[in-house]
């Protein structure tokens, strides 16, 4: 996969993350954006986070091609990589593909 590629997806990942972010605020009062409406958090958050996790198979296909240990699971970096996400309220690009890199070097051989 090309860097461009994973650059693309990476924004792309990340635009969902602020999607997020926001309606989890739907319920909030204070900081509500104007956009979202109460009860978002559940009917819109949970199908975001199935559609960013679609969008990671490439990164750990391309880890077992490269001659990552197969101790991580498929699930396993999926989780590890969204944990990061949602710890650091990522909002960048750049971020997602910092925190991508860091989960796989963890397991790299």
């Amino acid at each position: 996969m090309t860097n461009a590629s994973n650059e693309y997806r990476h924004e792309k990942i990340a635009e969902l993350l602020a999607i997020i972010w926001s309606c989890n605020l739907a319920d909030s009062n204070d900081h509500a954006p104007t956009w979202t409406i109460p009860k978002m958090a559940h009917s819109v958050v949970c199908p975001l986070v199935q559609a960013i996790k679609a969008m990671l198979d490439p990164e750990y296909d391309d880890f077992l091609i490269g001659g990552g240990l197969k101790q991580l699971s498929r699930s396993d970096f999926k989780e590890a990589v969204l944990n990061g996400f949602f710890d650091d309220h990522i909002q960048e690009g750049y971020k997602v593909t910092s925190i991508i890199n860091f989960v796989l070097a963890e397991y790299s051989a």
